[in-house]
């Protein structure tokens, strides 16, 4: 999607560093209560288990149960032989099952979290089921619930042992299953569509391993349409390990007619793995060569934020976006940013708004919050606070219905921006702290190093500077050495010496406004260097002040009023100096832009 310039990272100084059914897996450590839940609650299994502790730490018990049957083998004696040991207690139920329910409890093996009716007649091959489901829900050997039909962990286990290879027939469903839900994740249908595949999340990544394995070319097909509902969700960068195996099964080409699904495992692959230029070169030739529409659109932003934009290719990606409408509300959206960080709000604005009125038209509501966070923004920065709140607020509803975590960090981090702004610190705090948990759930560190910025922005103007500090060194090492990092990393920067200031350590202060305005040179935009160029007016004498509120005022496309750091500025200039010179020295900086800045 167009954006900024991708900049060339440079090193910073940095401080100092301060139960029940489901899907199986290894029990997690810590004790009984996750040990009880691993052996579905069944009384004899937690009798054997508990045992087994007079020699076994609880994590050691849960370590091993992967292996229950041999682990919980040693029963009472003196009960009787089917009372003894799990195997004999499960052998005892399982001879009661005629051959037909037996078969198909074999077969169900193959789900990792449950199935639906649809699921077992398309995966398990026999015909009319429901009869024999019904059977083995009354004995036990099932759970159902809301149309899905979960066998406990332990049943499955031993069912597992003689059953079928249905390994490529599971595969095959859960493939078609993803394609036909893709195109409604980008439109007014993605609420059940997301609810569809999180039900199946567990399968959907069973029947991923299985065709990395097998078959490559179908696991592309099934990557592809996944990684947008992994992004919505939050949850891309678990993947990283199994794009990194698919791409070594693929190797350097893609398969014919599957450029967009390798290109979206080549962004899974980086997710959280930092640059890798050759990687990253193949992947921009493989998108050049590439002739539109693309079937999964998507692969624009996804590609944008991994590996950073690419301004040079925009033609390329109005022909790729073909006669989508989401695509093109996307690129919108891109321009929109690109106009944003050049210093050109009115413009930028106007994209926004025809995207939004794109995305309106498809009902997706993660491309109407992303772009009602921007448009509340600029509605703030123009004094209409309340009506920033309501459109922030929109935004919000959106991607809390979505459950998606990134962009709900996003929103409650501008919504604390503007509370904070109008001096309501502690509700301000308090989307801050949310944000922060949002991000850090869902892996994503610069998310965090925001939050924890929005934290120590609160601390500092209520006059914690000692908290503040903290707030910002932690978000300077969340930082990753990527192209969008360095915005996070100028304005922690910019932090810790608004902070040094406000103690009366000037020099320090200058310092690290000199860091920042360095990096802010090679950001993805001017945005950046302004925030720069108006702290260092906060430590410059009156007529520089002046100067530099110029320079950041051209870089900013727009004055800065909303920003009590730099209304503080401003008074304190303007009260020592006459209005004439102020004004001449404003405008002296409005000229020369970044060239003012980088003298300091």
């Amino acid at each position: 999607a167009p954006g900024p310039r991708r900049p060339r990272r440079r090193p910073v100084r940095h401080p100092p560093p301060g139960p029940g059914p489901g899907p199986p897996q290894a029990p997690p450590p810590g004790g009984g209560p996750h040990v009880c839940a691993a052996l579905d609650g069944l009384p004899l299994a937690i009798e054997l288990a508990a045992a087994r502790l007079r020699t076994l730490t609880p994590d050691e018990l849960a370590d091993r149960l992967d292996d229950r049957f041999r682990l919980l083998s040693r029963g009472d004696r003196s009960k009787a032989p089917r009372h003894r040991t799990l195997r004999a207690v499960v052998e005892w139920s399982w001879d009661l099952l005629d051959e037909e329910e037996r078969e198909l409890a074999r077969r169900l093996t193959v789900f990792s979290g449950g199935a639906t009716l649809e699921a077992v007649e398309a995966v398990c091959g026999l015909p009319y089921p429901e009869d024999v489901l019904a059977s083995l829900v009354e004995k036990s050997f099932l759970e159902v619930s809301e149309g899905r039909y979960r066998m406990l962990e332990t049943i499955r286990v031993f069912a597992a042992q003689e059953a079928p290879d249905l390994g490529d027939a599971h595969a095959a469903y859960f493939l078609r299953l993803a394609e036909r839900a893709e195109p409604h994740l980008r439109g007014a249908e993605q609420l059940p569509w997301l609810a569809r595949l999180a039900a199946e999340s567990a399968d959907l990544d069973t029947a991923l391993r299985h065709l990395v394995r097998h078959d490559p070319a179908g696991a592309l097909r099934l990557m592809g349409p996944l990684s947008w509902f992994w992004r919505l969700r939050g949850v891309h960068g678990e993947r990283v390990a199994t794009a990194r195996e698919l791409l070594a099964a693929v190797r350097e080409e893609p398969p014919p007619g599957l450029e967009e699904e390798y290109v979206l495992c080549a962004i899974n692959a980086l997710s959280g793995a930092g640059e890798e230029p050759e990687l990253i070169a193949r992947v921009d030739d493989v998108l050049a060569a590439h002739r539109g529409p693309l079937r999964l659109p998507y692969v624009l932003v996804l590609w944008a934020v991994a590996a950073g934009p690419r301004p040079a290719a925009d033609d390329h990606a109005l022909a790729l976006a073909g006669g989508s409408p989401w695509a093109h509300a996307l690129l919108d959206v891109g321009l929109g940013f690109r106009a944003q960080f050049a210093g050109r709000p009115r413009e930028a604005e106007e994209f926004f708004t025809r995207a939004l009125r794109g995305y309106r038209a498809t009902g997706d509501r993660w491309g109407l919050a992303n772009c009602l966070d921007p448009l509340g923004m600029f509605a703030h920065t123009r004094g209409e606070t309340e009506r920033a709140l309501e459109l922030l607020d929109e935004g919000l509803a959106y991607v809390r219905e979505l459950a998606a975590p990134e962009e709900t960090a996003d929103l409650l981090r501008t919504r604390g921006i503007v509370l904070l702004h109008r001096g309501d610190a502690a509700a301000a705090e308090g989307h801050f702290e949310e944000a922060l948990t949002l991000a850090r759930g869902a892996g994503l560190p610069d998310k965090v190093a925001a939050a924890r910025r929005g934290l120590g922005d609160v601390a500092r103007l209520s006059g914690d500077t000692a908290r503040a500090r903290v707030h910002y060194e932690d978000a300077l090492r969340e930082c990753a050495a990527n192209w969008f990092s360095v915005g996070e990393t100028v304005r922690a920067l910019i932090g810790l010496g608004r902070t040094a200031a406000a103690e009366g350590h000037t020099e320090e202060a200058v310092d690290w406004f000199r860091q920042a305005a360095g990096l802010a040179v090679e950001g993805p935009g001017d945005l950046e260097l302004a925030d720069a160029a108006e702290a260092l007016a906060s430590v410059a004498v009156p007529e520089r002040a002046a100067e530099l509120l110029g320079a950041a005022a051209a870089l900013r496309g727009a004055g800065n009023a909303f920003d009590p750091d730099v209304v503080r500025t401003e008074r304190h200039a303007r009260a020592e100096l006459p209005a004439r010179a102020y004004d001449k020295a404003f405008e002296q900086g409005r000229a020369l832009r970044s060239a003012a800045v980088s003298e300091r």
